[in-house]
């Protein structure tokens, strides 16, 4: 049986056809789930990174609390200093993570470059319930 040149030119263009959607269609599902995973570990990445500088955050206090605890008030001040530009980075950043925190540390900056810089004994009540906000200690 012979095909009439309609019937082939039909046939071709339908096994072209089948032949590019067996090719496409693998590949369009490949990408959707590659597109689905580089989704999700971006967002993965942004609250990871959230919790990073948020535990920068906590470590900073800390260490400043930790260096006005022993008397030494120019290091705790520099510390302060670091401490306090990144709280202003977060406060004002997208992210909402380090936020409260951030907001928290700087409703209290003034009085902690002072009292730091007289060395007052006094700063340390002002340090505490910022460790403890840090670190979700309640008491």
């Amino acid at each position: 049986m012979e095909l009439s040149a309609k019937t082939g030119g039909i046939a071709s263009v339908v096994l072209l056809l089948s032949g590019f959607l067996g090719g496409f269609v693998p590949q369009f599902q490949r990408a959707n789930t590659q597109e689905a995973e580089v989704q999700r570990l971006t967002t993965e990445a942004g609250q990871l990174r959230s919790q990073e500088r948020l535990s920068r955050l906590r470590d900073m206090v800390s260490v400043v609390y930790f260096q006005a605890s022993r008397k030494n008030y120019g290091l705790a001040s520099e510390q302060a200093a670091a401490l306090f530009k990144l709280a202003e980075e977060l406060s004002n950043g997208a992210e909402e993570g380090p936020k409260p925190l951030a907001r928290r540390i700087l409703q209290d900056r003034d009085a902690l470059v002072g009292g730091l810089a007289k060395g007052d004994d006094g700063v340390m009540g002002l340090l505490a319930p910022l460790v403890e906000a840090a670190h979700g200690i309640k008491k």
